[in-house]
């Protein structure tokens, strides 16, 4: 079994471990439906429903397929989407990223190192990387305060996400 180095935030050292390798079916006897669906199909779960958002106190957020951890809470922000949102990981060691051109969009797809679990996608918004560990992050339209839509002229708008169905709705307004 190939190994690979990742960084454990508890013991603050790096170690060296066996990557995992199962198949859909082995992961899906070993997680939820819910969590098979994020993981291994790379689903998205409804914003403002994980309670990892809501988590204030200090601790690391680990990979639920295989311990890996992941990002700290100290690194974590509100970026208003519904999905909990960290600047950084834990260490580079401890996810990998991958070009993502599903959806007719081009988006980094970011992953536990050691077992290639789906923690969501990479968005820039205000010059910060945001990097949700349960699903994607949103771009959100982002307007200087200062300024004001004027409705006389034509102005365009560039809405971007990891999910248009979450987006229609904010479109329509």
């Amino acid at each position: 079994m190939e190994k690979i180095q990742i960084f454990d935030y508890r013991r603050n050292q790096t170690i060296s471990v066996e990557k995992i390798g199962k198949t859909k079916a082995e992961w899906k006897k070993l997680l939820t439906p819910k969590q098979y669906e994020v993981t291994t199909e790379k689903g998205t779960e409804q914003p403002f429903t994980c309670t990892f958002d809501e988590i204030k106190e200090p601790g690391v957020f680990s990979c639920v397929r295989c311990g890996t951890d992941l990002f700290a809470n100290s690194v974590k922000f509100h970026s208003g989407t519904g999905w909990p949102s960290y600047y950084e990981p834990v260490s580079p060691l401890n996810i990998r990223e991958e070009i993502d051109n599903s959806f007719g969009m081009r988006r980094t797809e970011v992953l536990c190192a050691r077992c290639d679990a789906h923690l969501g996608h990479v968005s820039m918004t205000d010059l910060h990387q945001r990097t949700s560990a349960i699903a994607s992050t949103r771009r959100r339209l982002n307007l200087p305060k200062n300024r004001r839509m004027n409705m006389s002229k034509e102005e365009v708008a560039t809405l971007a996400g990891g999910c248009f169905w979450c987006l229609e709705a904010i479109t329509k307004k």
